[in-house]
């Protein structure tokens, strides 16, 4: 695809006890064959880089309790909420995303967050939820912008 027509999107959705294999099968299904690469770049083995054919997965496993799932090239997917409820009969685990512009009233900077489990989907906020604990110091990660500028090329 030429860079004139080329649209990069950005979504990110939080998975309770994702079973890695199963998540990678799902995304298959709708972006197709996919690799591991920057294996030197896994922090701690605490966070996975994978790359389909015109988009990269960033994988942090049970950080803590939920799995971070971020994807980002060309996608079928236009928001986070999207892939939250295309992955949810894949998968069947509660999935947690923002609820971007689904849902206006909800402040981008809040604790509130979309909820989909078997019960349906609705707006939850995260402090009140069991197994989700607030991850400390993920802003002293260094090199973000660098390892996504290596999986772009």
């Amino acid at each position: 695809m030429s860079d004139d027509t080329e649209t990069t999107i950005e979504v990110e959705i939080y998975i309770e006890d994702c079973d890695e294999a199963q998540l990678l099968a799902a995304l298959c299904e709708s972006l197709g064959d996919v690799v591991r690469v920057w294996r030197d770049l896994d922090m701690d083995a605490s966070t996975r880089f994978y790359r389909f054919e015109h988009s990269q997965l960033s994988f942090m496993p049970n950080t803590p309790g939920f799995s971070c799932c971020t994807l980002r090239g060309e996608l079928p997917w236009s928001d986070s909420l999207l892939l939250a409820r295309a992955m949810f009969p894949k998968l069947a685990k509660r999935i947690f995303c923002d609820p971007e512009a689904h849902y206006p009233d909800v402040h981008p900077l809040s604790d509130e967050f979309l909820l989909i489990d078997a019960d349906g989907e609705r707006i939850v906020d995260i402090e009140g939820i069991d197994g989700v604990e607030e991850i400390q110091g993920v802003e002293e990660i260094q090199g973000v912008e660098e390892i996504q500028g290596r999986l772009a090329s």
